[in-house]
């Protein structure tokens, strides 16, 4: 069994002390552990890694670290691809805050309209529709794809009532991911696979 070392952290006037091997890469619940409840949101933004000469190195944590925790991967296999977008092998990830997700929704849901159901739709509409209306609207839909989408959207009572609905519906991952539809929570950002 390897020795255990103790290492101190100082910072913001507190002490914290904890035993790790040498080789050991703190992990953000690690942080957690060694901070507790009470200065934790001092320390979110940062994780500590152990390096060969046993000191204690800060690192800002970045969409790329939290990408590859979650994917349990070296972070240098991560590659920067656009904005919150990112690589992996041959995989695409969306990393988003909250809010972000939201936004991102709520602008997808706008350029798609044209591809909800038309049950769905009506049952936004600013109207009341009869069968000749709805028919003629799902052949328009139908022969003009995206063409259509301005259209639908000036029909919509109130569009982000609409975007509640569908995501409520469906989960923000059913249009954000869209490699398998799923939304992953990981260390306060939502991660998405495209």
């Amino acid at each position: 069994m390897e020795k255990m070392k103790t290492y101190e952290l100082n910072s913001l006037g507190s002490e914290f002390r904890w035993k790790a091997t040498s080789e050991e890469n703190a992990t953000l619940d690690f942080i957690h552990q060694v901070c507790g409840a009470k200065t934790l949101d001092d320390y979110k933004k940062y994780c500590v890694d152990l390096n060969v000469n046993d000191t204690l190195e800060w690192k800002e944590i970045t969409r790329e670290f939290i990408l590859s925790s979650f994917l349990g991967c070296d972070i240098e296999h991560i590659k920067v691809l656009g904005d919150n977008l990112f690589g992996y092998l041959s995989e695409e990830y969306l990393v988003l805050t909250d809010a972000e997700a939201d936004d991102a929704t709520h602008k997808w849901i706008r350029e798609s309209v044209w591809a909800f159901d038309m049950s769905f739709l009506e049952s936004h509409f600013n109207f009341k529709c009869d069968e000749k209306v709805l028919a003629s609207l799902l052949e328009i839909q139908k022969n003009t794809s995206e063409n259509c989408n301005a259209l639908l959207l000036a029909l919509i009572k109130d569009f982000d009532y609409f975007v509640s609905d569908a995501v409520n519906s469906d989960g923000r991952g059913h249009f954000l991911a869209t490699y398998d539809h799923e939304e992953h929570f990981f260390e306060d950002y939502y991660i998405y696979q495209v």
